[in-house]
């Protein structure tokens, strides 16, 4: 066989490889030349110059070759081994409610977890909990919970937690033998190991005020007059500018801002640009939040002596 005789030359000529279990290099050269009847003795390390490899095999490394025939450690050396990716267990968490809304709403929020087993093992139990205080727990892989939540500035934190058990070993191609590789947690490159408190994302709900502003017949002296303004949005969704637009029929312009925001500028788009903040004057009004608690408010207010003969843009930027 002259495929078996040329290896054997490499071995006896060029590794030259100190095998224990044979008497000698002569032992060794002659057993792989006869086509190793009996089986490798022992296995054989791996000894090359300059990072050479040998196959698979670096130098340095060791053939499993104890007990097998020629043939068989050349197929082992020839053949790589390809092992097997997982991808690990994940947690969801979702929320009924959007993350931002006004100070004092008291909702009703639906949560609901998933947990999503991928290559990990059984699901032993998911647990909702709000500001780190449980909510609910199940022995499956679902969870679901009706949470009372008033909005408040700080804000309220749901999150969830799972446990699960140890997923099988994939097959190690091409053998087919299983991945003798660690158990590892939430690793991608080895068979998925039991956890407790796999963490779910984050959901919060959050509260913040209002701002106001708009056209008025009169100045606003309460908090309805105020929540009646045209125009409105939240605080955290409102961008640094706004639009309030004067119509021509009210020559009263105004803009409430909660405490710790001001109205730093005002442009008249159709007057070129005109710079008007210093016409918006301001004084201190209380306006209830979305519960009816009175809150500390700016009320800046412009006061024209005749309406505009056409509409006119303010430019409104607002500062935290």
């Amino acid at each position: 066989m002259p495929g078996i005789e040329q290896f054997g030359r490499v071995r006896a000529e060029q590794v030259r490889v100190d095998t224990p279990g044979y008497g000698n290099q002569q032992e060794l050269d002659d057993e792989l030349l006869e086509g190793g009847a009996g089986g490798f003795k022992t296995d054989v390390p791996v000894s090359l110059s300059n990072g050479k490899m040998l196959g698979k095999y670096p130098s340095g490394s060791t053939i499993p070759a104890a007990g097998k025939s020629v043939a068989q450690v050349l197929r082992d050396i020839a053949t790589e081994s390809i092992y097997p990716t997982y991808q690990p267990a994940g947690l969801g968490l979702n929320q009924s409610l959007p993350t931002v809304g006004e100070v004092g709403e008291k909702l009703t929020n639906v949560l609901t977890a998933t947990f999503y087993r991928n290559d990990a093992g059984l699901c032993l139990g998911v647990k909702i909990k709000r500001d780190g205080q449980l909510l609910t727990a199940s022995t499956s892989s679902l969870a679901r919970v009706d949470n009372t939540v008033q909005r408040t500035l700080a804000g309220t934190t749901y999150q969830a937690t799972a446990d699960y058990q140890a997923g099988p070993a994939k097959p190690v191609a091409p053998a087919g033998t299983p991945d003798e590789r660690a158990p590892q947690v939430q690793q991608g490159d080895a068979p998925q190991a039991a956890q407790n408190g796999l963490l779910s994302g984050v959901q919060r709900v959050l509260g913040c005020y209002r701002y106001f502003w708009g056209p008025v017949a009169t100045v606003p002296a309460s908090s309805a007059q105020v929540r009646a303004l045209a125009n409105s949005c939240l605080s955290l969704q409102q961008p640094a500018t706004a639009i309030l637009t004067t119509g021509n029929s009210v020559s009263t312009f105004a803009v409430a801002l909660p405490v710790g925001v001001s109205l730093t500028s005002v442009v008249d788009i159709n007057a070129l640009g005109a710079v008007l903040t210093s016409e918006y004057h301001p004084e201190p009004i209380q306006v209830e939040d979305a519960a009816g608690e009175l809150v500390a408010y700016q009320l800046y207010v412009m006061r024209a002596a005749v309406p505009y003969a056409d509409s006119h843009q303010h430019q409104l930027l607002f500062s935290a």
